[in-house]
C-alpha cells in the first residue's frame, strides 16, 4: 500500500502531465485550473491542495516534470576519461534536459508568461540555479586543465544556446536524425575549443 507521501507524489505528477498534455495540445492561453480540473479526475479545489495558483503549477512543470532529472546524468563519471568522451558526456547530459520529448511547452510557458512577472520570476530563480550548476559541473567534468570561472560560464551558456536551437529544431522538423547530427558536430566543437586549454 502506498505511503501518503507517495500518493501525494503521484497525485502531483498526474496534475503536471494533465497539465502539460493541455498546453501542448491546445496552448498556453487554454490552460486554466477549471480546464485541468475537466481533462483531469481532479475537482478544482483539490488541484489548489497542491498547487496554491496557476502560476504556481506551470512553475512546478518546468522545474519540477521537465528539467528536474535525478540523479544527475554526471553522478559517477570518470573525470579522468579522454577530452573528446568528457566533451560527449557533458553534451550528453544537457540533452537531457534540452531535449526532453516536453521541452517546447517551457517555450509555450515562457512566451505566455510574458508579461507575468510573477511566473517568470518563479522560473527565472529556477533557471539561475540550474546554470550555476550546471557551471560548476562542467568546471568539474575539467577541473585538470586551466578553465577559469568565466570559461566555465561561457562554455555552459554556449551549450545550452545551441541546445535550445537544436530543441526546437526538432520540434518544428519532428526529426530526431537532425538533432543526433548537430549534437556531434557540437560534440566536435567543444572538444575543439577544450583542446586549446591543454597548449
Amino acid at each position: 500500500m502506498k505511503t501518503q507521501a507517495e500518493r501525494r507524489y503521484t497525485t502531483r505528477k498526474m496534475i503536471l502531465r494533465t497539465t502539460t498534455e493541455i498546453i501542448i495540445e491546445r496552448g498556453y492561453n487554454a490552460c486554466s485550473i477549471a480546464s485541468i480540473a475537466s481533462d483531469s479526475s481532479f475537482t478544482t479545489g483539490a488541484i489548489q491542495h497542491y498547487f496554491n495558483s496557476k502560476d504556481e503549477l506551470l512553475a512546478a512543470i518546468v522545474t519540477e516534470y521537465i528539467f528536474e532529472i535525478e540523479p544527475s546524468p554526471l553522478d559517477g563519471f570518470n573525470f579522468a576519461a579522454p577530452i573528446e568522451v568528457r566533451c560527449k558526456k557533458v553534451i550528453d547530459a544537457m540533452w537531457e534536459y534540452y531535449g526532453h520529448e516536453h521541452y517546447s511547452v517551457v517555450w509555450e510557458i515562457l512566451i505566455g508568461a510574458r508579461d507575468n512577472s510573477v511566473l517568470r520570476n518563479y522560473i527565472n530563480v529556477f533557471f539561475k540555479r540550474a546554470e550555476s550548476q550546471a557551471i560548476k559541473d562542467i568546471a568539474n567534468v575539467f577541473s585538470d586543465l586551466p578553465l577559469e570561472q568565466s570559461d566555465a560560464r561561457e562554455l555552459t551558456l554556449f551549450i545550452g544556446a545551441h541546445l535550445r536551437g537544436v530543441s526546437m529544431l526538432r520540434f518544428a522538423k519532428q526529426n530526431n536524425k537532425t538533432a543526433s547530427g548537430q549534437l556531434e558536430y557540437l560534440h566536435q566543437v567543444l572538444a575543439l575549443r577544450i583542446q586549446q586549454f591543454t597548449k
